[in-house]
């Protein structure tokens, strides 16, 4: 975390989200959960601001071969593409003196 990013998971999840978070499941001071449903897979994605880190977590439940085939593509990028986004907020609370 930048130094004065703020500490409210739920910031962080519209910065790494770019401002449009998934629907609500659940959230506290110290971790916000949001999760959807599409037709051929659910997940679920936890924002944990902890000891002045920030974790991101996903979980994704498949609803039919479709939905494993689909993340099968998509989960090389997925592994990439989080930490990226990560990274990207972090900067932008820097940059936004946070």
């Amino acid at each position: 975390m930048p130094p004065g990013a703020p500490t409210d998971p739920r910031e962080w999840t519209r910065k790494i989200f770019f401002g449009k978070p998934f629907p609500d499941r659940e959230s506290d001071e110290r971790e916000h959960v949001t999760a959807d449903t599409m037709p051929v897979l659910d997940f679920v994605v936890s924002v944990l601001v902890d000891g002045g880190a920030v974790t991101v977590t996903s979980l994704v439940n498949y609803r039919n071969v479709w939905g494993r085939r689909y993340f099968a593509v998509v989960r090389p990028f997925h592994r990439r593409l989080v930490p990226c986004m990560l990274a990207r907020a972090a900067r932008g609370f820097a940059r936004a003196g946070h």
